[in-house]
């Protein structure tokens, strides 16, 4: 189950007080980008409000690891939604297998309800490029 919590690495020997240095500073580091970037920690994606790891999607992605590692680190509904407009399959049964399950839920920034604004024009966008050649 992806965890919420950043990889990290300790030992056990005479360079520990270096690693823990590293560690501490690595924390700074990563406290100040959740902090800039809307809470989303360095290594995981924010789709839809919802926290996701996809570390180990990234190299399997039909589409890239391009797209895939532009949204790291933030919130990248947009970006998930603008590249998957046409796609077959349904992306969000794949998305949850990913989902950070202890991660808060945030509000999203805009309405992505069935029936609303982006509904409709998806709906319309697959509809016309289904009937061209």
């Amino acid at each position: 189950m992806p965890s919420l919590a950043a990889p990290t690495h300790t030992k056990s020997d005479e360079s520990a007080p270096l690693v823990n240095k590293a560690v501490k500073q690595m924390a700074k580091h990563e406290q100040q980008h959740i902090l800039a970037n809307d809470g989303v920690p360095p290594h995981l994606w924010r789709i839809h409000g919802k926290l996701y790891d996809l570390s180990t999607f990234v190299k399997i992605h039909p589409g890239g690891e391009d797209y895939m590692l532009l949204g790291r680190g933030r919130d990248c509904t947009e970006l998930f939604e603008s590249v998957h407009v046409l796609a077959n399959r349904d992306v969000h049964a794949i998305l949850a297998k990913y989902e950070v399950k202890d991660a808060p839920v945030v509000e999203d920034m805009f309405e992505w309800k069935q029936g609303g604004f982006y509904d409709t024009l998806r709906t319309r966008v697959r509809a016309n490029f289904a009937t061209k050649d």
